[in-house]
């Protein structure tokens, strides 16, 4: 009775600090929900044994001292044990030093100084924040790794082979590596990929995978190996070699940890200020593989139709892109069946009269009178480059440009990155354009502006249980 309540507060107010927690959302959610309730319901757990096993327990270990001698006069070990531990031999020494210390910290001159030394100890451990590095997600030892080749637009697929038996020559001879295996172009298996933005569409790109060995098995951690792969990639102009970021992957983030938006609406105009952000940027310490999403269009052909002319013809665009479409891509005309699968029959026209500018503004195209004509006569066709890829964000077009880094914390880059950034916007940059850095350092500070609410939260709900219980 004289020490539940005392029990019961401490408790409720260390289970009321993880309370807010319960009820995060998003990667904090994921992260602090299992360990909030985890922790109070252990504490819980503890309050009930400590209401009800341990003060049985006391009964049968702390009994009446007479009790407790004519225990001692019976010789048994037990007796004597129990005899030991109740005169304090054992905890008496420490009770002692104890209580002279707390007596003397309670002494009217001594407690100004007892309340300073106090908070300098709590500013001093706040000030530790400002010292260290701040990480969204610690970076652990990763034994696999992936690398993206991506050669200029226009490589034969010849050639990007040749390159990537250069980087498997390296990947050979590096000890760590126990497997590594490559692929290019299109396949089945990533086709799809393809089709969703998600993956490179041209010969002129390879993926590569390594499977390191055991971290017991080498010396270096992943991050020192790749680092190490990184300045061995053989020199090609115009080529790239990247990196992903392996545990932001596993963690669901972006594939790269650093990510700086560019917002605007013209794509040439994202292009050049997202290679100027590259250039600003390129030389901070510890960034790798810096890219932006804007790269160098697939040359393409282009055929703009003359509504006018088309419609003189009795065609619409949608009648006249149709037949360029069936020309080029063809149309399933049959299924064959064989052995119970069925394959499909797809008509198109032979591959001379498909290959060219020439060859394109010749395609007849039917009109509803029954007569023909080309394509030429009704288009304008020219060769130019398309886009490979358009980002957009809230209906503006935006340009990514994202980096690695190693060997620095994530804020301290940031912050570097910033500095950067807010002269290049300033003096760079068109009315109606803007920059954004997003990817894992947007995620921490949406992480530290919740634990800063469940901060005040906690507090709030200590003050309100304390009182409560206690008086």
């Amino acid at each position: 009775h004289e020490v539940s309540n005392a029990i019961v507060s401490s408790t409720l107010t260390t289970v009321v600090v993880f309370l807010p927690m319960l009820f995060a959302e998003g990667i904090p959610g994921q992260l602090s929900k299992g360990v909030a309730s985890t922790v109070a319901f252990s504490l819980m757990a503890s309050l009930f044994v400590a209401i009800t096993i341990v003060p049985m327990l006391a009964s049968v270990f702390f009994r009446d001292k007479s009790e407790i001698a004519a225990n001692v006069k019976g010789s048994t070990r037990y007796a004597k044990m129990q005899s030991r531990f109740q005169e304090g031999r054992i905890l008496g020494w420490v009770k002692d030093r104890y209580e002279s210390i707390l007596r003397f910290s309670l002494r009217r001159w001594v407690r100004p100084f007892v309340f300073v030394a106090i908070m300098l100890v709590a500013v001093g451990s706040g000030g530790l924040m400002f010292l260290v590095g701040a990480e969204f997600m610690p970076v652990s030892d990763q034994p696999f790794s992936s690398l993206k080749v991506a050669l200029p637009v226009g490589t034969s697929l010849e050639t990007t082979d040749r390159v990537v038996g250069q980087i498997e020559e390296t990947f050979a001879g590096t000890p760590e590596i126990k497997l590594f295996g490559a692929w290019g172009g299109v396949s089945e298996a990533t086709s799809q990929d393809v089709a969703y933005g998600s993956a490179d569409a041209g010969v002129n790109t390879a993926q590569m995978f390594i499977k390191l060995q055991e971290k017991a098995d080498r010396s270096r951690s992943s991050m020192e190996i790749i680092d190490e792969l990184r300045k061995k990639m053989p020199a090609v102009e115009g080529g790239k070699f990247e990196f992903p970021d392996m545990n932001a992957s596993m963690y669901g983030t972006s594939d790269k940890p650093i990510v700086v938006n560019v917002y605007g609406r013209d794509l040439a105009t994202l292009k050049r200020l997202s290679e100027r952000v590259i250039e600003a940027i390129s030389g901070i310490e510890g960034l790798r593989d810096v890219d932006t999403s804007m790269r160098k269009g697939q040359p393409e052909i282009g055929v703009r139709i003359d509504r006018e002319r088309a419609g003189n013809m009795g065609l619409t665009a949608g009648q006249v892109a149709a037949e360029i479409q069936a020309a080029m891509l063809g149309t399933i005309a049959t299924a064959f069946r064989k052995g119970g699968e069925e394959f499909d029959v797809r008509l198109r026209y032979a591959p001379r009269f498909r290959s060219s500018k020439e060859s394109l503004g010749r395609i007849p195209i039917k009109t509803p009178l029954g007569s023909y004509v080309l394509v030429s006569d009704i288009a304008d066709v020219a060769s130019g480059t398309g886009a490979v890829k358009i980002d957009r964000e809230g209906q503006m077009r935006k340009a990514v440009v994202g980096a690695n880094y190693v060997d620095r914390d994530l804020a301290s880059i940031v912050k570097d990155l910033k500095k950067e950034l807010r002269p290049l916007e300033e003096k760079e940059f068109p009315s109606g354009y803007s920059t954004e850095v997003t990817g894992q350092y947007e995620q921490m500070k949406d992480c530290n502006d919740y634990l800063e609410i469940a901060f005040l939260l906690a507090v709030l709900l200590v003050f309100m249980v304390m009182p409560a219980l206690c008086e």
